[in-house]
This record gives structure tokens, C-alpha cells and sequence, in this order.
């Protein structure tokens, strides 16, 4: 269950094969891939992963008699297919349901008596700093598909990481052990509400075009921020500006192939816009017509 995190930016670091290594999705930071555990200095190391198809197939084999249906965006394709799915299960036709999270986002998300959430806790592994606060969404809206009321049903998650604040607050339905250390967190690292983040996404379909962009961004921020980052603290952001990058993007756009991105995090947005408005100017006359588009999203709700 030990989950190997980045020094500085405080989210999980991604595993790499080929070749082995750990990498932040955030700053760039890279190191080899552990040869034991760094908890239990283990040695022997399984990858594993259930979609709702393994699902399906092991609680077949377990209940051969029972009826059992996936709602998932893979196997559900229109509102008409999830209507008809969501009435069968009501109507006790289907007596197993297995559905990702999307079953959640539905306005009449169903109820049950029993509710099993496997692996419970991978949401928080995923690199991002709000990985527990959607992980902690998730599970509550599990918790509320059990009902509420004089006859509440039964929820079983699975996790390895039971003393983690997220599992903790939702074992016990007391959501301020989610919010009183996730806070916490957030204050001394510097991530939102005690700072914004602002995320350039640099995106092109020709590689020399983009790295060309990208040079030119990462040599004007590292002299527009180069105060701020001398002034930096190490606890807490305060008033001072930092950034990240260039960091490659494992997310392809539809017509762009190649995304790169820098990440700003502040305590004053209005200095930081005023700065990056100079950039503009300065991106502009250098490049008026080169075929790479840069974008500003001021706390995203995804980096990647």
C-alpha cells in the first residue's frame, strides 16, 4: 500500500517499464524505480488493475444464478440503453449492478441494499494534488447510494491504505477528517484555496514547432518569475510566484499531438496575469504565425 510521492509537488509519482523510473507529472522530477519497498523493504513487486469487466466476469463465477449488468461508458452508449438498465435493476430483473463512477453522475442514481467498492483507494494514487478530494466525492456518493433513513444499506470498501485520511473520514461519515488535514496539506504546499494555479498548455502537430515555443516560454518565465523564485519559502507560498516545466503531456489533443505545459502557482493572480499579458506580447511578435497554440486555464480542474 505505500505509495511513492514527489518531494516537491506532494502528488504520486508515475511508474515508468521501459525504462524503469518514477516521474512527476508535475515538475519533471525523475528517479529510478524502487528494487524494494520503501515500508515493508519488500522485493517482490505485482502490478495490478480490475475493470468492470474482471468484475463482471469474477462475481459471474461467484453468483452463476444471479442476473448481473455493467454501467459503464464503454457498455452503456445512450441515456435510452441507461434508462432501461437503471428500470431492470429497480424492477429486481438485474440483481447485481457494476458500474463505474459515471453511475453517480446519473440524476437518479439507483439504491441498494449492499454496496462493494473494490480497490477503493486507487483514486489516490492518480498524480494530481485533488486526487483525494475526488476520491473522497466518490466514495460518499457510494455511501449515498447505500440510503439513508430507517433502513440504511451496508457499504464495504476495499483498501490498503486504511489510516489514510480519506478512508478514515468516510469508514466513519465524519467529513471533517477529510477536510481538517486536506486543508492542512493544501496550506503548506501552496496548492488552491491558499493559492491559485494557473496551467499553460503549448500544443502543436509538428514536434520542432512546438519544442521551438517551448524554449522561448520556458527562457522568458524563468526570467520573469527568477525573483520570485530566489524569494521562495520553503513553507508556505505567500505572496511569490513559482512554475513548473516544461513538462511533457501524456494526454494527446484531437488535432494537436504534442502538449507540453508549464504550471504557475501564486499567491497573487493579479501579478501573475500582468506578467504573463507581457508574455503574450512578447509570444506574439516573435511567433505572429507559427502553428502552435498556447492556452491560460487559471485553476484547472485537470493538469495533464
Amino acid at each position: 500500500g505505500h505509495m511513492p510521492v514527489c518531494r516537491v509537488c506532494h502528488v504520486t509519482l508515475k511508474l515508468f517499464q521501459r525504462p524503469s523510473k518514477l516521474l512527476c507529472s508535475y515538475c519533471g522530477h525523475s528517479e529510478p524505480a524502487p528494487e524494494q519497498c520503501g515500508v515493508c523493504h519488500g522485493t517482490v513487486f505485482r502490478f495490478t488493475g480490475m475493470g468492470t469487466q474482471g468484475v463482471e466476469e469474477e462475481v459471474t463465477r461467484i453468483f452463476p444464478a444471479a442476473k448481473v449488468a455493467r454501467f459503464d461508458r464503454e457498455h452503456v452508449k445512450t441515456n435510452r440503453e441507461a434508462h432501461a438498465i437503471l428500470a431492470a435493476y429497480r424492477q429486481g430483473e438485474i440483481q447485481i449492478l457494476i458500474g463505474t463512477e459515471w453511475l453517480f453522475h446519473r440524476l437518479d442514481p439507483p439504491r441498494a441494499s449492499l454496496v462493494g467498492f473494490p480497490q477503493a483507494d486507487l483514486g489516490l494514487h492518480i498524480p494530481d494534488f485533488r486526487s483525494a478530494e475526488r476520491t473522497f466525492h466518490t466514495l460518499f456518493q457510494a455511501v449515498e447510494m447505500a440510503g439513508q433513513g430507517t433502513n440504511p444499506g451496508e457499504v464495504i470498501l476495499q483498501t490498503r491504505m486504511r489510516d489514510h485520511h480519506v478512508v478514515q473520514a468516510i469508514g466513519t461519515q465524519d467529513p471533517e477528517r477529510f477536510y481538517r488535514p486536506e486543508l492542512s496539506l493544501r496550506d503548506l504546499l501552496g496548492y488552491p484555496p491558499f493559492a491559485h494555479l494557473v496551467l499553460l498548455v503549448v500544443a502543436g502537430g509538428q514536434a520542432s514547432k512546438v519544442h521551438l515555443a517551448v524554449e522561448f516560454l520556458k527562457h522568458k518565465l524563468e526570467k520573469l518569475f527568477q525573483a520570485d523564485i530566489k524569494a521562495q519559502s520553503t513553507v508556505g507560498l505567500g505572496p511569490n510566484a513559482s512554475f513548473l516545466g516544461p513538462i511533457h503531456s501524456q494526454k494527446s489533443g484531437r488535432r494537436q499531438k504534442m502538449r507540453t505545459l508549464f504550471l504557475i502557482k501564486t499567491g497573487d493572480l493579479p501579478a501573475v496575469r500582468q506578467r504573463l499579458r507581457v508574455l503574450q506580447q512578447e509570444y506574439q511578435q516573435r511567433f505572429p504565425s507559427l502553428p502552435v497554440v498556447v492556452e491560460t486555464h487559471v485553476d484547472p480542474m485537470e493538469i495533464n
